[in-house]
């Protein structure tokens, strides 16, 4: 999902006081959409993966309107 060059990342400031979080919605290696909630530690050295699920059906519309417009 992060080398996915059509994923949809986004700012997730509502959830986090401490750290900056972010919400990536994209495709993984395995061919499926998935949204990831993760922050970036260690200057950019270090993903720390906070959730990870299958996207509802208006993800995956969301994400395929951006790839097949």
């Amino acid at each position: 999902m992060f080398s996915d060059d059509n994923a949809i990342l986004l700012d997730d400031a509502a959830h986090s006081d401490d750290e900056p979080r972010y919400v990536l919605l994209g495709l993984s290696e395995r061919f499926r959409i998935l949204v990831v909630s993760h922050t970036v530690r260690d200057r950019g050295r270090t993903i720390r993966i906070i959730s990870a699920r299958k996207a509802t059906q208006r993800e995956r519309e969301q994400y395929l309107e951006r790839v097949m417009p």
